[in-house]
């Protein structure tokens, strides 16, 4: 049987790990239609009680990937399952307000809210403009349903495979899904909350999920990487280096303006979003300075 996911609703009448007994219910019946997780991804390897909570949090590189090729609407970001606030430390050192909920106090976030079902929300918080997320594996289906159905903007790191399944059809079809960023190198693993053992690369393909409300499309795929670009002076790579590839594939808008809000170069941002200076220009200003 698949793991239990703890970060579920509790209610009056508990089931096994404190789930309500209809959302233990749901969980099983997902599991046994799901394929099973990969092992090394850990969730199927451990006890129960080893697993505590089932607390797998997103590798930041992979929040820092998405931020250089997606520009995120204006507005708050709602992450509703922050664990220990990976996904939203990344956020807000880009400069981006978030709110985050969970149902488990990790005791990492004291602005975070606790004690919340997202499966039972019914309204974004207010000033929210987009849901951001790493959902339960086990509820992946009904957290993406339900985020379509709160907010016009939604945002999930899934397992490619969630692309394959026919009864997902609602969700993938028709539905605003707008584009897919496919890592091209398996992310680094995504460990247990705890976990003192050898560290390695995960087992499974991950991609970022991206839904527009009122999108008609098909999506786009785009492969990605996670490696951090190296900056060199003045953005010019050099000739046949690795690190010129990696600036190339960094240097798009959407990435540039997220560093120069992380540094404070309101000046720069003006003048990028004006025209009056180019990406790769406020790049060159940028690393002029980090050298100098």
């Amino acid at each position: 049987m698949a793991p239990e996911m703890t970060r579920l609703a509790r209610g009056s009448i508990p089931g096994p790990s404190g789930l309500t007994a209809d959302r233990w219910q749901l969980a099983v019946d997902n599991a046994r239609g799901n394929s099973m997780l990969d092992h090394s991804c850990q969730a199927q390897r451990h006890s129960h009680a080893e697993r505590g909570h089932d607390l797998y949090e997103t590798p930041a590189v992979a929040v820092e990937a998405l931020l250089r090729v997606l520009a995120l609407p204006s507005g708050a970001i709602w992450e509703p399952a922050c664990g220990r606030g990976a996904i939203a430390n990344v956020l807000r050192a880009h400069g981006h307000r978030v709110v985050c909920s969970d149902l488990i106090d990790y005791g990492a976030d004291p602005s975070a809210s606790h004690g919340v079902d997202f499966l039972k929300t019914t309204k974004v918080p207010d000033g929210v403009g987009c849901i951001v997320t790493n959902p339960p594996y086990m509820l992946a289906n009904e957290f993406t349903t339900h985020a379509l159905e709160l907010c016009r903007n939604v945002v999930m790191l899934l397992r490619l495979a969630f692309l394959e399944s026919e009864r997902r059809s609602p969700i993938l079809d028709g539905a605003g899904l707008r584009r897919v960023f496919v890592f091209r190198k398996r992310l680094p693993m995504m460990h247990r909350d705890g976990w003192q053992g050898r560290k390695a690369s995960s087992g499974l393909a991950f991609a970022w999920f991206v839904w527009e409300r009122g999108y008609r499309g098909h999506p786009i795929t785009q492969r990605i990487s996670w490696e951090v670009p190296v900056l060199l002076p003045h953005g010019r790579p050099t000739k046949g280096s690795r690190a010129g590839s990696q600036i190339k594939r960094g240097a798009n808008r959407p990435y540039v303006l997220a560093r120069l809000r992380r540094d404070g170069r309101a000046d720069l941002i003006e003048k990028v979003e004006s025209g009056a200076l180019s990406v790769r220009g406020a790049l060159a200003a940028m690393t002029d300075k980090q050298t100098s």
